[in-house]
């Protein structure tokens, strides 16, 4: 692994030994490897905040389209192995960026939604430059803005955010993970729960 990365498992690891006061010091310093500032401005999720009408995503946090194989599921290798659902799926019918989605859920206007994007805002805002060196992403955002899709690949475990408009890429969020700013899936979860949409495990 990359000497600027800090996996989440490293963090709780040395935020437990190290007590929250001075949790700061297992980010990363900043280099010139890393951006001082975020990947995103805040202006890129008023579309998000001014939506009506939602789709929310449960996807597989392995992105199919990498995998060697014909089946790109039924034999994972390595990290994913270790991440691996019992049962495993075949080709997906539908994929949200290289994500199979095990499940989608339509929503209108909902206070749920808009506090889940409020809070990755707020959380990259306070990021202080250390970067995951995974991206295991389980949920995934939907909207149209002006006839255009927006979309949002988030990853909690690893604390990062996509953004694309259309097809691509517009912007990443670097979460900070501190407990004070950290944006949480328990409030998309509790949503899925209650649809019983299938969710990927996890490891």
């Amino acid at each position: 692994m990359h000497p600027l990365f800090i996996t989440r498992r490293s963090w709780i690891a040395c935020t437990a030994g190290a007590g929250l006061h001075t949790a700061s010091s297992c980010l990363v310093a900043e280099s010139k490897e890393v951006k001082a500032a975020n990947e995103y401005k805040s202006e890129q999720l008023l579309p998000y905040l001014q939506a009506t009408e939602w789709t929310l995503y449960s996807l597989y946090p392995d992105p199919w389209s990498t995998q060697q194989s014909g089946d790109p599921f039924a034999e994972p290798t390595g990290e994913s192995k270790s991440r691996a659902d019992a049962k495993q799926l075949a080709t997906p019918k539908d994929v949200f960026h290289d994500h199979a989605v095990l499940g989608q859920l339509q929503l209108k206007e909902n206070e749920k939604l808009r506090y889940v994007v409020t809070a990755l805002d707020v959380s990259g805002k306070n990021w202080q430059s250390g970067v995951a060196g995974c991206f295991w992403p389980r949920h995934g955002i939907r909207i149209v803005h002006e006839g255009k899709r927006h979309d949002l690949l988030i990853c909690y475990e690893c604390s990062r955010t996509l953004l694309f408009i259309e097809d691509a890429e517009a912007g990443m969020i670097h979460m900070n993970p501190e407990p004070q700013f950290q944006a949480t899936p328990y409030p998309l979860d509790s949503l899925l729960n209650k649809a019983k949409i299938p969710r990927a495990s996890r490891s």
